[in-house]
């Protein structure tokens, strides 16, 4: 039984972790792109996107 239980938990950790792999990889140099040299870098611009 309690194998079982371990065997899923290994495997939706996996799937989680590349998940978090796939999304902050790409996510947080993007983020830090645009707020470095974006639209609102300057403060002058009044359309949010």
């Amino acid at each position: 039984v309690w194998t079982d239980v371990l065997e899923v938990i290994g495997v939706l950790a996996v799937i989680a972790n590349g998940l978090v792999i796939g999304i902050s990889s790409d996510f947080i140099p993007r983020l830090v792109y645009q707020h470095l040299y974006g639209p609102c870098a300057s403060g002058s611009a009044t359309d949010i996107k």
